[in-house]
């Protein structure tokens, strides 16, 4: 078991500064299935019970009809982490919002 203090302190050394949506899992690289668009602007709140939270809404213009199942963090250019999310499944150029307050990474 990590302790909250821990993951909060785990939390808090990530820089975390862009976003990106995948049709696939990112794997290693965060490469895999990387939607053609250009990564969205994060900022995170600082951790509370071993949790971050987005402070803004993102919006992600999206061209093509796609799936999307992950959603890819970026430090700048460097791959941070992922996670799957529930599959969304776009058929018109339309704008995908990463809610704040509702999106989050959690250890």
């Amino acid at each position: 078991m990590i302790s909250t203090t821990t993951k909060n302190a785990m939390l808090g050394a990530l820089t975390i500064t862009h976003v990106n949506l995948h049709s696939a899992d990112p794997g290693a690289d965060g490469l895999t299935g990387e939607i053609d668009v250009p990564r969205g602007v994060v900022a995170f709140g600082s951790p509370i019970n071993g949790r971050i939270i987005l402070v803004g809404d993102v919006s992600i213009l999206i061209g093509e009809p796609t799936i999307i199942t992950h959603v890819s963090y970026w430090n700048e250019s460097v791959f941070v982490l992922s996670q799957e999310i529930a599959s969304q499944v776009i058929t018109e150029p339309s704008n995908f919002v990463l809610r704040a307050n509702t999106t989050y990474i959690e250890i």
